[in-house]
């Protein structure tokens, strides 16, 4: 075994294969052998940052359950998809409200995008290499109660607690049982300051309110999301009857 089969076969035994690959590329141009160590060297460290990164987007992704995985906010829609600004969603693309544990709450009729617009900032926040999870809101109620009792909702408990981002969709206004709403405010108490929430919503914040049957506790919980959060009203018609579409291609 050569020099050259040595170091590539010590490459994949360290899982460098973005390193690997560009290395032996080094062998099949001429041009690189007037170039210094560092010139030769950067380009192959570059490709294995590239290849560890592609990597990590898509195991985040595959973790997120996010509704529509190739959804980006530059597919926005911004005639159709009205009550968004170009200029707002550029700068929240940026991603520093989720820096500063900061939310963002979208509401509108069914259809208007709301969805996948929220996904969108998923697609974004996984692209800075962050953890994302979606959810509706009729299942994170179900498994909130569930881990009361269940040993593998109480780890899925544990896990959504401490995901950066979490998308909420379709965040209703039925009214909460008693236990609900001690879990749902508990929920959101552990998660204040130290993560970020996207919530889409068929119904205005105002109505939210009253669904918890406790102005106490609704107000404590509500508190912690709306008063830090960037919100949009997405008014008009379902984006998927204004596209003569079955179903759509986004959701609402």
């Amino acid at each position: 075994m050569n020099l050259r089969e040595q170091v590539t076969k010590d490459l994949e035994l360290l899982k460098l294969y973005g390193m690997r690959d560009a290395f032996n590329q080094q062998f099949e141009d001429d041009q690189n052998e007037d170039m210094s160590f560092t010139q030769r060297f950067a380009p192959i460290v570059t490709e294995e940052v590239t290849v560890t990164s592609n990597t990590t987007i898509a195991r985040l992704l595959k973790q997120s359950n996010i509704r529509w995985k190739h959804a980006s906010l530059g597919d926005i829609d911004y005639v159709v998809q009205k009550g968004l600004k170009k200029s707002v969603i550029t700068e929240l693309g940026e991603m520093e409200w989720l820096k500063e544990h900061r939310h963002i709450i979208i509401t509108g009729k069914a259809g208007v995008g709301k969805t996948f617009v929220a996904s969108a900032f998923g697609m974004q926040a996984i692209m800075h290499s962050t953890r994302v999870m979606f959810c509706r809101f009729s299942d994170l109620l179900l498994k909130l109660a569930a881990a009361e009792s269940d040993k593998r909702h109480a780890t899925f408990k544990k896990k959504i607690e401490k995901i950066p981002l979490l998308i909420i969709d379709d965040w209703g206004v039925a009214i909460l049982t008693a236990t609900e709403r001690h879990l749902l405010f508990e929920f959101i108490e552990k998660r204040d300051q130290k993560s970020s929430l996207i919530i889409t919503s068929q119904f205005r914040i105002s109505e939210w309110h009253d669904a918890f049957g406790d102005a106490t506790v609704a107000d404590s919980t509500l508190d912690r999301i709306v008063h830090s959060a960037h919100k949009f009203n997405m008014p008009g018609e379902s984006y998927r009857k204004l596209l003569g579409l079955n179903g759509g291609k986004h959701n609402a």
